[in-house]
């Protein structure tokens, strides 16, 4: 979990602030707590789960609370190959009858954090793989 996690829960179980320090202290020096280490197993675990875009990933992070640096370090040290992704996804979503018109898949990829570039240079690839 992240610190904010953490924080959040014991703030429900009405734990009182000076408790919640003292705890989040002990957590941080066993290192039981660590944001970095928790954004990089995060984004590993999103990854393996299922492709997703940067941008969905950024978001899942920011709403966990991460701070921007951690967030930056996390990535970085995570490499996100997109067009992987797209590709996968791409392969697996024009197979449904909803997503057979490019538009409604090109418009479901927008919405899932690709950028138009990107979706096109899947979708070019994945027709040239059909023609070979």
């Amino acid at each position: 979990k992240s610190e904010w996690e953490v924080k959040n829960y014991l703030v429900r179980k009405g734990a009182s602030p000076s408790l919640i320090s003292t705890i989040l202290n002990k957590l941080t020096d066993l290192n039981l707590i660590n944001d970095l280490v928790f954004a990089e197993n995060y984004v590993n675990y999103l990854q393996s789960q299922s492709p997703a875009s940067r941008r969905k990933i950024l978001a899942k992070l920011k709403q966990k609370h991460i701070s921007d640096e951690v967030i930056n370090l996390a990535m970085a040290n995570n490499e996100i190959n997109e067009i992987d992704a797209l590709s996968r996804i791409v392969s697996n979503k024009i197979k449904q009858t909803k997503y057979k018109d490019s538009n409604k898949l090109m418009a479901y990829l927008s919405r899932q954090g690709f950028s138009y570039s990107l979706i096109k240079q899947a979708l070019e690839n994945y027709k040239q793989s059909l023609n070979d």
